[in-house]
């Protein structure tokens, strides 16, 4: 994956095998239910570092790279 698919993913924003952490010193406790869930279906993608910002609606701006 380079770097604009990664991009894509991220600005197409959180969906069912889509997951965005903040994890900005550690890998959040969180992940592991994502990772978990992603087992148990189809897979999916969980990107790190990429905080959300719920008060953006254009998804380019939504999405921060940490």
């Amino acid at each position: 994956m380079d770097m604009q698919e990664l991009k894509r993913l991220i600005y197409q924003g959180e969906k069912v095998d889509i997951e965005c952490k903040k994890a900005e010193s550690k890998v959040p406790i969180s992940v592991y239910e994502s990772y978990s869930a992603f087992a148990n279906t189809k897979g999916g993608y969980i990107i790190l570092g990429v905080k959300e910002d719920k008060t953006k609606t254009n998804p380019e701006e939504r999405f921060v790279l940490q």
